[in-house]
């Protein structure tokens, strides 16, 4: 840290800075490094990712104008309603409705954060959690490119989700086990496994862990992708699970998890300037599959946290719950890949918009909720964790459907969805 000050000092006196400015500076400078320097030794293992941290925010906050300037030049926008009826994709289906904001909009933001972490996996040496992930993160990202061009069918982005998901199943993170709150010990998933070795990646299957997986996956990658629906609300809550996944990385040990999850928290800070509201970028496809699926994935890495990482991520799961149970029983699927077609405006952030409250303070209300309970999930341990989790999941799905019934009552004077507008993902 020393060095590091010594080398501010020598930057601040090359750029010329009147003295005035210089003694603030410096006044500044001592005050940082004083704090930092009667830190007790134990925070030096959270202090040492710093540079991390800073440099994705920094990468991702000079990406995004590069990156919604291709947008623009490319005509990869996110029309508002009145444009979307005008203008052919190939998801016939898409719900113009949904689309609230009120200019054309750049798309692909979400790649931002995501290039720092694909740099640091591609530098790092090639093992069996590296290969799989830059692997699985490529097919999203392309998929996702597409889809923010074309707006593909929902067939085809299930579809690149679940080849994603196989390819982390088919390597070496597997499920094997899943800690049991209540004793403290493991529940056993690995009753067979098989194991082959091969030039890419070694390919490792458990049994019923790795099925188990696979709906993990999709559940986190969906339920993140459906809380997108309103300027900075993604990247919000985004932000603080990957923080406490930093948490959590460093008091397990794993150094991929604890670099990959503070990368993406500075990325997605870096990009969170821009999307706040009013939005000068989206998150696109790209952001919105990708970083639940991230979330999913290291958390099989940190050794199947899942309960915790299911606390971190309480507000888009239960919201991904009501919003399906609320759509099956107003729309009736014949089979579950039609459920997931169905998009319409029942999520929270539609909600709380219904009830008058502004996109700053939807923001506020949902990204507040998630850093208490996050806080609790990690602070807290078996039984009392397990406790929590109910009683706060039995709350919030409460609130959910009150807060759904009442903003029912509000909009209900507005026009009816189209039976051919509910299918949109």
């Amino acid at each position: 840290f020393f060095q590091a000050e010594d080398g501010i000092r020598c930057l601040v006196r090359s750029r010329g800075l009147g003295d005035v400015y210089k003694r603030q500076l410096y006044n500044l400078l001592d005050s940082l490094f004083s704090l930092i320097s009667t830190l007790p030794p134990e925070y030096e293992k959270y202090l040492i990712y710093i540079p991390f941290f800073v440099i994705a925010l920094i990468l991702s906050f000079l990406l995004v104008p590069i990156i919604g300037y291709f947008g623009e030049r490319n005509s990869i926008l996110d029309l508002p309603k009145e444009e979307r009826n005008r203008k052919n994709y190939l998801n016939k289906f898409d719900n113009a409705g949904r689309h609230i904001h009120k200019n054309p909009t750049p798309l692909l933001g979400g790649l931002a954060p995501l290039l720092p972490v694909l740099l640091y996996l591609t530098l790092s040496p090639k093992s069996s959690i590296t290969i799989p992930l830059v692997m699985s993160l490529s097919i999203l990202i392309i998929v996702g490119f597409l889809d923010d061009k074309y707006n593909l069918s929902p067939k085809i982005q299930l579809s690149a989700q679940l080849i994603a998901a196989l390819i982390i199943v088919f390597s070496k993170i597997d499920l094997a086990f899943i800690n049991n709150p209540l004793t403290g010990g493991i529940i056993n998933l690995n009753w067979t496994s098989l194991s082959i070795s091969n030039g890419l990646f070694p390919i490792s299957l458990t049994f019923p862990g790795d099925t188990i997986l696979v709906g993990w996956i999709i559940l986190c990658t969906n339920a993140m992708k459906w809380v997108g629906g309103t300027d900075g609300l993604l990247d919000g809550i985004s932000f603080i699970a990957y923080l406490f996944l930093f948490l959590i990385g460093i008091r397990t040990g794993s150094f991929d998890v604890t670099v990959i999850s503070i990368i993406m928290a500075g990325g997605i800070l870096g990009l969170l300037i821009y999307n706040y509201h009013p939005a000068f970028i989206f998150d696109g496809a790209i952001g919105k599959t990708t970083f639940g699926f991230l979330i999913a994935t290291l958390a099989i890495i940190n050794g199947a946290k899942l309960a915790t990482t299911m606390i971190i991520l309480t507000i888009p799961v239960i919201d991904a719950f009501v919003v399906l149970v609320n759509r099956y029983k107003a729309h009736k699927p014949r089979n579950f890949l039609e459920l997931m077609k169905i998009n319409d405006t029942t999520h929270l952030h539609h909600n709380l918009l219904n009830m008058g409250l502004s996109h700053t303070q939807v923001f506020l209300v949902e990204v507040s909720i998630q850093l208490v309970v996050s806080a609790i999930g990690v602070l807290t341990a078996g039984a009392v964790k397990l406790f929590f989790m109910l009683i706060f999941a039995a709350l919030v799905t409460t609130s959910l459907f009150l807060v759904k019934k009442f903003g029912d009552e509000i909009n209900r004077k507005k026009p009816p969805e189209t039976p051919e507008s509910k299918y949109s993902y």
